[in-house]
């Protein structure tokens, strides 16, 4: 496949997934109401594979400009950069300098924009623990090892991360049976189960690198939802359903930025799941959901080998 074609398919992947995402994105909500585990990490991989199309298209953009001869033009146009900084007779490719930009651009700002984030998670997660270490104490509720406030407002919660941990408020078990209690613990231990903080981060870093997309704009929300009912999911297993839906709806008002809490979410959706489930007897919905992310996986794999299968070309064809 030569430079041009790969770069013209995948520009229009960007363009077509970025675009259209959301209706796709609504077809796997409803079919991820039965399984919103593997939904979440449709979600992912769809978003995923937008980002590594924009990554890719760039570097076809300057495989395209040098000639088809990739790599190697890439290290020359390098150092011819240095050599005219620093006062050298050489030129710098122009024409490649500014395809260059575009890859560089895009990893930049997505580079930026994941170390801004982390690092004010770890501001906020420095500042908690400092504040679970002041006024909170350790128990351990239901086989878990939890941090407990002494508040009357009830909450409960977890922060993901080193020292990941489980955080419920006095006010929590004093509006809790034991049964309702148990259900809200298996429920956040769920969130650090499935590592849902390190897919939401990374959806919502990429929706910020890249912000107007709609693809990306739409992914983030519709990740925190599908994290909500799969943690729903995991603590209704092995306890009756009503239960779980008793306890979410205590913990409504129950809100916690930067963290993912047992009353987050559409409560009145999330209830609903749990009282009447969507009826079983059809592996459909998982089917698309997998074949969704299966080939979301795959095509960004392609399109990030592109850059240097259209090089190999270059070099095949005797450009070099």
């Amino acid at each position: 496949m030569t430079a041009g074609v790969a770069l013209l398919l995948t520009a229009c992947y960007t363009l077509l997934l970025g675009l259209s995402g959301p209706r796709l994105l609504a077809r796997l909500h409803r079919a991820a109401t039965r399984a919103p585990g593997v939904g979440l990490h449709a979600v992912t991989a769809l978003a995923t594979s937008w980002g590594a199309a924009v990554v890719s298209t760039g570097l076809l953009l300057v495989v395209e400009v040098t000639g088809g001869v990739g790599l190697a033009a890439l290290i020359e146009l390098c150092v011819a950069t240095v050599c005219a900084v620093f006062g050298s007779p050489a030129e710098p490719n122009a024409p490649a300098l500014i395809a260059l930009a575009v890859p560089a651009a895009a990893l930049g700002r997505l580079g930026w924009c994941a170390l801004a984030r982390g690092y004010r998670e770890w501001r906020w997660s420095a500042r908690h623990r400092t504040m679970l270490g002041s006024v909170g104490c350790r128990r351990r509720l239901q086989g878990t090892r939890v941090w407990l406030l002494p508040t009357g407002q009830p909450s409960a919660y977890c922060v993901g991360g080193p020292g990941a941990r489980v955080v419920l408020s006095q006010g929590t078990l004093d509006t809790l049976d034991t049964d309702e209690l148990a259900a809200v613990i298996a429920h956040e231990r769920a969130h650090l189960r499935g590592r849902h903080h390190l897919l939401l981060g990374w959806l919502r870093t990429l929706d910020a690198a890249f912000p107007g997309v709609p693809l990306l704009r739409r992914a983030a929300p519709l990740a925190a939802e599908l994290a909500e009912w799969a943690a729903d999911d995991a603590a209704a297993r092995g306890r009756d359903r009503r239960v779980v839906a008793r306890a979410i709806a205590a913990m409504a008002p129950a809100l916690v930025a930067a963290a993912l809490a047992a009353g987050g979410g559409v409560v009145v959706e999330r209830v609903r799941r749990l009282v009447r489930p969507a009826p079983g007897g059809s592996a459909w919905p998982r089917t698309l959901i997998a074949a969704v992310t299966a080939t979301a996986l795959a095509t960004a794999a392609v399109v990030l080998l592109a850059p240097i299968s259209a090089t190999t070309f270059g070099v095949s064809c005797g450009m070099i």
